[in-house]
């Protein structure tokens, strides 16, 4: 039997909603040489009757909750083909996405092709074509800025994988940003500027924890690759470092902040002083976080209160 071109790894955890879904637009694929692994990571609702109805044209791989990263490995390491695409259970492709994105992989120096994508569900947004990073100042963008795409948006050549597990499942977020700062650095991306991918956003339940979370994760996996990769470190100028540090870091904390999610801002804020990534503009809004969330949520209100006045 000859070996699929592309291996496309689902992970389904309680997935029933829209698992059918985001399998079916696998299927309509107008490009066929593929196979489709779904890892089932210990569902309880009704996805594992769902997957036995496509047996005979998936293969399911059942495990215990383990979490989405190591999900991801396990169907990595039962793939067969030469790309690799990511679509989680709930979201879903243009029928020509992979036709398309085998397309831009063309260039055997790629390591990566990604497209546009639009966010659809509870927070409907407008379709997004992103830049062509390749040719503008690529490490600026991956180093200054969190994940440049979501990672159904994205096709991976195989050999560009690093070795050992692909998604750190110690990380509990910025994962999947681990790995793109691991392939982009060292090879070629391509953009395939078409929107494909369809990004599901479900009703905001993130807690305050899960927004600080990213940040300080954010912050570790950069620090890290740099870590790992010193001569790149070495070629960063000290204050452009600090920018980079800081960007992923202060960018969520002003967006909490603007949002009223003053939870989120207070510990974000409170990161970046520990860390010595303020600027003096930020000041303002960082010095409070020192203060207990009590207080700060006061101080919040009377602020609010006397510009409004």
């Amino acid at each position: 039997m000859s070996l699929p071109l592309v291996s496309i790894i689902m992970p389904c955890f309680n997935g029933e909603a829209y698992l059918t879904e985001a399998i079916e637009s696998v299927l309509a694929q107008t490009f066929r040489d593929f196979e489709l692994i779904v890892v089932n990571d210990g569902s309880t609702d009704r996805s594992v009757e769902l997957l036995e109805g496509y047996r005979d044209r998936i293969k399911v791989i059942h495990q215990p909750n383990l979490g989405v990263s190591t999900a991801r490995n396990v169907g990595i390491d039962a793939s067969r083909g030469d790309f690799i695409a990511f679509l989680d259970s709930d979201d879903y492709w243009d029928p020509e996405f992979l036709e398309q994105m085998v397309k831009g992989m063309a260039d055997p120096r790629t390591g990566i092709a990604y497209c546009g994508w639009q966010n659809v569900g509870a927070a409907q947004g407008e379709p997004f074509v992103p830049p062509d990073y390749e040719s503008s100042e690529k490490m600026h963008h991956l180093l200054r800025f969190a994940s440049l795409w979501p990672i159904h948006a994205i096709l991976i050549r195989r050999r560009a994988m690093p070795s050992g597990p692909a998604f750190n499942p110690q990380y509990p977020a910025c994962e999947d940003y681990d790995l793109w700062l691991r392939i982009a650095s060292f090879y070629r991306i391509q953009l395939v500027p078409r929107v494909l991918a369809f990004y599901r956003k479900h009703a905001e339940p993130h807690a305050t924890s899960d927004q600080a979370r990213v940040a300080r994760y954010n912050l570790h996996v950069k620090r890290r690759f740099l870590s790992d990769f010193p001569a790149l470190k070495r070629a960063i100028p000290k204050a452009r470092l600090r920018e980079y540090y800081a960007g992923g870091v202060l960018d969520r904390g002003y967006r909490c902040l603007w949002k009223g999610d003053l939870g989120c801002a207070h510990e974000i804020f409170r990161l970046a002083l520990v860390n010595r990534l303020t600027r003096l503009k930020d000041l303002k809004y960082a010095i409070p976080a020192i203060l207990p969330f009590n207080l700060y949520l006061r101080l919040a209100k009377y602020r609010a209160r006397a510009s409004s006045s």
